[in-house]
């Protein structure tokens, strides 16, 4: 996702491989969670699994959606696509995929409207629950673990649907250079925004963060029936 053309193997790093192995790190840190016994860390990772039944089938639609305008499910091929025109772009497909992204982003990060992050308020607390009982180097690795999954998600949001542009077109030092500060830059610019969103929304009630899953699961949905029912 830092190239705009394939790396060695590239073929085998696509969406959904990415997704599982996401998938993976989250399951082995909620489990982690419910053996240390503590009620907030079980807490948070039934809630954390509860949730993901629903965002996990959105990125699958998300997913397949990408699949379904570029014939495969190679992020750097959807990047290529996006650049070879702006009427990919603004494809009512793309858009709703890309704005289901977002929204489980947000909840991927703990992020208002879900829930108030680095908060210890028990009846919001899911992704700062999971790590509560840890302490020392395994709760600096989950910490350090938790940022590096917020920038994967955002370089796919970027790279791959928002702005595939600034991408190393050869292996260069100032061409692969370029590539890292401009993911950085674009990365600032989609963490002002969910800045905004965290000061400017009240956090949900608990309840309510099925709705607002369902919302982006919906969206994918649509972004799915536009390309199936009508070219979107």
């Amino acid at each position: 996702m830092l190239t705009s053309y394939a790396l060695p193997l590239g073929y085998m790093g696509d969406i959904l491989g990415g997704g599982f192995i996401l998938a993976l790190a989250s399951f082995l840190v909620a489990v982690a969670a419910a053996e240390t016994g503590g009620v907030y860390a079980q807490l948070g990772s039934s809630r954390s699994k509860t949730f993901a039944a629903i965002t996990e089938p959105v990125v699958l639609l998300v997913v397949f959606t990408v699949a379904l305008v570029t014939t495969t499910d190679l992020p750097y091929v959807l990047g290529a696509t996006i650049r070879s025109g702006p009427d990919q772009i603004v494809r009512p497909a793309h858009l709703l995929a890309s704005a289901a992204l977002f929204m489980v982003i947000l909840f991927e990060t703990g992020r208002i409207p879900v829930e108030t992050h680095t908060g210890t308020v028990e009846f919001g607390m899911i992704e700062e629950a999971r790590p509560f009982e840890h302490s020392g180097p395994y709760y600096a690795l989950l910490r350090w673990g938790s940022a590096a999954k917020q920038l994967v998600l955002y370089t796919i949001l970027l790279n791959v649907f928002i702005a595939p542009w600034g991408l190393a077109s050869t292996t260069a030092l100032d061409q692969v250079a370029w590539a890292a500060v401009s993911l950085l830059a674009k990365a600032v610019l989609v963490g002002v925004a969910v800045a905004v969103i965290d000061t400017s929304f009240a956090k949900l009630r608990l309840f309510k963060i099925t709705e607002f899953v369902a919302a982006s699961f919906l969206l994918a949905v649509l972004a799915v029936f536009t390309l199936l029912l009508g070219g979107g």
